[in-house]
């Protein structure tokens, strides 16, 4: 940061938002004496690796907030006659960002100690210093707000397979073990449950791939409806869907089996030109968690019941005790 050897328009200061209103003779005393610097673009004002006890008020320029580095993603800006500082001021920590000049800017330093003795001496200048520090903090609070929305919009697409709209297979990896941790825990009869259509591979070489695509969809809904709230449904690859039935014991989850598989064989497949596409079925394995079993285990049985399931001759439903 550079000294400004310039003279400071004292009369133009009042014209700044922090100043406006002041008994001029009174904040004179104080204005007359303030440093005023050059900062070159790039150059950093704040750093949360240095301390500060000074506020900055952009004269000219334009300075920019970044929170990891100061290469990272804009969070915000001060523009002229905004602060800069004022929240390590008040709390005598280190700086919570990165405030960099993103033009050559003129700054005028004020120390912590002026401040401080200005709010107490000079009318007017505590209500100012209040309502800039709320504004930005108004403003920050909405840009973290914004910043959650688009972090949980990209989240949510991160769990969700596309085409089925159905929770994915990175979504079954971490969650279905942590709910089945849960049951466990709370000594509750859980099952999970393997999906498969059967002979996909031909209904594909058979109908083309945009059918193959309409045929997911179409079972992926009907599975959807066939199911509880509570119940936990993802598409775990292919034409593979998996669930996980918390507090249901092995009985009741044959009897879910059972319906998913009916409205599966019911289920109209319609194509992308709304013709009517060939319906099919489904295999299902079934098993329920054991006390002592991990995840892997619990998922290992029920495949292998399904891989029974499909050697009994398909469109049926196969329970592993």
């Amino acid at each position: 940061m550079l000294e400004d050897d310039s003279t400071l328009d004292t009369e133009a200061l009042y014209n700044l938002s922090l100043f406006q209103g002041l008994d001029i003779p009174t904040a004179r005393k104080y204005l007359d004496h303030v440093e005023h610097h050059i900062l070159l673009k790039g150059e950093i004002l704040l750093s949360p690796r240095s301390e500060n006890s000074d506020l900055f008020v952009v004269l000219s320029g334009l300075l920019s907030v970044h929170l990891d580095s100061p290469n990272s993603d804009l969070i915000a800006t001060i523009n002229v006659g905004e602060c800069a500082g004022e929240m390590s001021l008040f709390d005598a920590g280190t700086p919570s960002a990165y405030v960099v000049a993103a033009d050559d800017s003129r700054i005028l330093k004020m120390s912590g100690e002026m401040v401080w003795d200005m709010i107490d001496h000079c009318e007017g200048f505590a209500k100012n210093f209040l309502h800039l520090t709320s504004s930005r903090m108004r403003i920050s609070n909405f840009t973290m707000s914004n910043s959650r929305r688009i972090q949980q919009h990209y989240e949510n697409k991160a769990n969700v397979d596309a085409l089925t709209r159905l929770h994915n297979r990175r979504w079954i990896d971490i969650n279905l073990p942590r709910a089945l941790e849960a049951c466990v825990a709370e000594k509750m009869p859980s099952c999970l449950m393997m999906l498969d259509i059967d002979h996909f591979k031909k209904y594909n070489d058979d109908n083309g791939h945009l059918a193959g695509d309409a045929c997911l969809k179409a079972v992926a809904e009907a599975i959807r409806i066939s199911i509880r709230p509570s119940d936990m449904l993802g598409r775990f690859g292919g034409e593979e869907f998996v669930i996980l039935l918390p507090d249901t014991d092995l009985a009741t989850s044959e009897g879910i089996a059972e319906r998913i598989k009916d409205e599966v064989e019911k289920t109209e497949i319609i194509g992308n030109r709304l013709e009517d596409l060939p319906s099919v079925t489904i295999s299902i394995g079934v098993t329920q968690a054991k006390p002592d079993a991990f995840y892997e285990d619990i998922f290992k049985a029920a495949d292998g019941a399904l891989y029974k399931a499909k050697n009994s001759g398909r469109n049926c439903i196969c329970c592993e005790k």
